[in-house]
């Protein structure tokens, strides 16, 4: 194998060792070890391995300074381009000064620097470029020269210097004042308050002050600024802004790994929709609607989705699976026109945010039954589910703004649009609309991320692989509904103010209560699907499996989704605090209760109620029973039973007046047993019962 050429003196580095050739032999070279001096001999073979495996290098001249050493190792093409016209320059310089002395002339050294400086102004004048090179002195260029010869002419960067480090690099300011700089841009700069320059100047001239130091070795605000400009930006975004915020901005980001075969990977995520609904029953808005969408890592299909109104939650994440895992053949039995929906099956892995709905007991069980991984992201790391977050943008974009009642991104995107009063797009039309976009948009629209479109590539990759479909799909209803503990009773089980109980010949909840053994109080575990409140499976403590159990009110059910229903509850609750509210109430009950006390008195009065007992208030019974015998002494008198107990008109004196009468008659004394005049007798409780307007009979005054 050739060998490489080395000239006398030149280095070679290997490992931490540098060698100085001396001499070469057929096949081998004779080296000079610089760290102790010993004589080392290699085989051609072997350097040439070593060079080829980057083990042997080549380090700069020994007569370089030390500061240009890093200046080597870059690139000339990334250095910045007056450092590249310098080194041009002075390679023109060193280039004939090399020529002139090759032909023996020293002595025309500087006709040579002028022909050269006078050729490089007619071509920067050639090019229309200003021309403010001074010629350099005959021992500047000599300097030069010497440097290219070092390298024979072969590596421009020798010519590179470190012009940066030229002047006075000693510190301006002492240690004291170097060390208040840098404690207060530690405690006042790079802080989560984020206080600006001028209060870290602030700060750094009243300590200067505070220890004494003269007003002329006070550094002024561009210095503490100089001083912060040196600083990492990485540094400065993770103090000031957190290590999320400096992540973001200054971590490597890239693709998350592509499955091999759909159903490997969904992403689970829950949006709110720019637009406003309106409900049907009621013709009011019901404001934005939020979807919950599984979309495949590996075709970018979207497999499934669930809308509704309340917020995401645990059971909307149960109802998005089930359209997710079982086939869409409802679709075309809906909407015939729409293009089949092939995309279902179970999944290896969902991956779902950190959120606390996503982590039910009940979610994890139906995973654990389904053969199902569940995997929730770190905290405020979207990126990890990257491809449902583009997918939301391309929903906002492609479906969302067509549709009347639009609220935008912002108050200010919005402007004056009447979003609440130009909505018009009910539940059921927002989820037609939703299945239109997804099996005849989406999925058939050309996917610059694949360069493919995801219709086309999950029914080439399913014919190859084929989908899992592992799983009863007559129990995955019950399976992911939600979780509930009820008690039964004859009635049957109430749930969220709807009644559950046995219909026609399906007993069996009277079989559950009435089975031998059975607990007199039992509790059941309820499942419920939020997308169908018609009915709800009861687990059977005994065989183990759900059954169902019908609504008693199947008109007001039947169809009825969980967002509706509490729709409607909220309706109703709000149309009866508008007609009276609780604070009402209280204030009622309190007056009443004071007017119970008034009338009542000392409830523990000695005789109370005995005499309540005697005047036929104590109880029903007796109130009855002088009722009775008023009215079989007095049959067929005609009066009523308050006439029947005033006193005889004949034996006690003049009978009452009827109620006009008595309302417009004077009042009477009456006269004592003695002939005076008396006070003024009360007022009959029957008379003011009908003189307020109240039918009342039979009460005794």
């Amino acid at each position: 194998m050739t060998s490489f050429r080395l000239s006398y003196k030149d280095r070679i580095q290997i490992g931490a060792e540098i060698y100085e050739f001396v001499r070469r032999e057929l096949g081998r070279k004779q080296f000079l070890r610089e760290s102790d001096g010993a004589v080392v001999w290699f085989e051609d073979g072997d350097l040439i391995l070593k060079l080829v495996t980057g083990e042997l290098t080549f380090p700069p001249h020994h007569r370089i300074p030390a500061c240009r050493h890093h200046l080597l190792r870059m690139e000339f093409a990334s250095m910045p381009e007056h450092m590249k016209q310098q080194a041009w320059m002075r390679r023109d310089y060193a280039t004939a000064l090399q020529e002139n002395t090759e032909l023996g002339c020293p002595q025309n050294a500087r006709e040579v620097i002028k022909a050269v400086h006078e050729r490089r102004k007619s071509e920067a004048q050639g090019r229309g470029d200003a021309f403010r090179e001074p010629i350099p002195g005959m021992s500047t260029a000599y300097y030069w020269k010497l440097i290219w010869d070092l390298t024979s002419g072969k590596d421009i960067r020798y010519l590179v210097f470190a012009e940066h480090k030229r002047g006075n690099r000693k510190p301006r300011f002492d240690t004291q004042v170097q060390d208040i700089i840098r404690d207060k841009i530690l405690v006042r700069y790079l802080t989560p308050q984020r206080h600006l320059v001028k209060t870290v100047h602030d700060a750094v001239v009243g300590e200067c002050r505070r220890r004494g130091i003269p007003n002329s070795h006070i550094p002024c605000q561009d210095t503490v600024r100089r001083w912060i400009a040196r600083l990492s930006p990485y540094a400065i975004m993770k103090s000031r802004h957190g290590k999320r915020a400096a992540e973001l901005a200054f971590s490597a980001v890239g693709k998350a790994p592509i499955p091999a075969r759909p159903g490997e990977v969904y992403e689970v995520d829950a949006h709110l929709l720019d637009f406003i609904a309106i409900d049907e029953r009621f013709g009011g808005p019901m404001g934005r609607l939020w979807v919950t969408y599984a979309i495949d890592r590996c075709t970018r299909c979207i497999v499934g989705f669930h809308i509704h109104v309340e917020p995401p939650s645990s059971l909307t994440i149960g109802a998005c699976l089930r359209n997710t895992i079982a086939p869409k053949l409802y679709v075309k039995a809906r909407w015939p026109e729409l293009r089949e929906w092939p995309c279902w099956g179970v999944p290896v892995l969902v991956v779902v945010d950190n959120a606390f709905e996503n982590k039910a007991t009940f979610l994890k069980e139906a995973a654990d039954e389904l053969g199902i991984a569940l995997h929730w992201t770190t905290p405020n790391t979207p990126e990890e589910k990257a491809v449902i977050e583009r997918y939301f943008g391309t929903l906002e974009s492609g479906f969302g703004r067509r549709i009347p009642g639009n609220t935008g991104k912002s108050p200010k995107d919005r402007g004056d649009y009447a979003a609440e009063q130009m909505a018009c797009a009910t539940l059921e039309d927002v989820d037609e609309l939703t299945h239109r976009f997804v099996a005849n948009i989406y999925n058939w629209s050309h996917h610059r991320g694949l360069n493919d479109v995801p219709d086309r590539l999950w029914r080439e990759l399913t014919a190859e692989w084929e989908i899992e479909a592992k799983v009863d799909l007559t129990s995955l209803d019950a399976l992911l509904g939600y979780v509930f503990w009820r008690v039964p009773s004859t009635k049957g089980v109430e749930l969220l103010g709807l009644l559950y109980n046995d219909r026609h010949d399906h007993r069996i909840l009277e079989l559950i209560r009435t089975r031998p053994g059975a607990p007199k109080k039992m509790t059941l575990k309820v499942r419920m699907d939020p997308t169908d409140l018609e009915f709800i499976w009861i687990l059977d403590p005994v065989t183990g499996r759900y059954e169902k159990l019908w609504s008693v009110e199947p008109d007001y059910t039947r169809g009825l989704t969980l967002a509706q229903h509490r729709l409607i509850r909220r309706s109703a609750v709000e149309r009866m605090r508008s007609y009276v509210s609780v604070n009402d109430l209280c204030v009622e009950r309190d007056n009443l209760q004071r007017r119970m006390d008034e009338i009542l008195g000392d409830p523990h009065a000695t005789g109370r109620r005995k005499a309540a007992i005697l005047n036929g208030l104590g109880s029903k019974g007796s109130w009855g029973e002088i009722y009775r015998l008023c009215e079989l002494e007095y049959e067929g008198d005609g009066r009523s039973i308050v006439d029947l107990l005033e006193p005889d008109a004949e034996q006690d004196g003049p009978r009452p007046l009827p109620a006009e009468a008595e309302a417009n008659a004077p009042p009477q004394p009456a006269q004592d047993n003695t002939g005076d005049t008396a006070k003024p007798a009360e007022e009959s409780l029957a008379a003011r019962a009908r003189r307020s307007g109240i039918d009342v009979e039979g009460l005794d005054d």
